[in-house]
C-alpha cells in the first residue's frame, strides 16, 4: 500500500467519523430510532456514494470512451434519483476482470 493509498483511507475514515458525528447529532431531532449500526451504515452508505459519484464522473470518457459510457448509463444522475435495480442481475467480479482493472488502473499512475 502506497502513502497515496494510506492518505485516501484516512481521508475517507475522516470524512465518515464527520459525517457520522452529524447524523448522529440530528438523529436527536430527526432519526432519535437510531442505534449506533445505523449511524455507521448510513455513513458509510454516503461516503460509498460519494466514492462513486467520483469515480463514475471522472473516469468513464477516459478507458471505454464518452459514447460507450452514455450508452451503458455510467454517468451519475444530478437532479433525480433512478430506482431501476436488476436483483437477478450478479454484481460480484470476476478474477480475471478485477486483475486487467487493476493492473490498468496501476499503468495510468507516474513513478514519482
Amino acid at each position: 500500500m502506497t502513502s497515496v493509498d494510506r492518505i485516501l483511507g484516512n481521508v475517507l475514515v475522516h470524512k465518515h467519523n464527520h459525517i457520522a458525528a452529524v447524523l448522529l447529532f440530528a438523529s436527536c431531532d430527526y432519526n432519535s430510532h437510531w442505534q449506533n449500526a445505523s449511524t455507521y451504515e448510513e455513513s458509510r452508505r454516503t461516503i460509498i456514494a460519494q466514492v462513486q459519484l467520483i469515480t463514475y464522473n471522472g473516469f468513464p470518457s477516459s478507458p471505454p470512451g464518452e459514447e460507450l459510457a452514455e450508452h451503458l448509463k455510467l454517468r451519475p444522475l444530478l437532479s433525480c434519483y433512478d430506482r431501476s435495480y436488476d436483483k437477478e442481475t450478479d454484481a460480484r467480479v470476476s478474477n480475471e476482470f478485477s486483475t486487467a482493472a487493476y493492473r490498468s488502473g496501476h499503468s495510468t499512475l507516474q513513478m514519482l
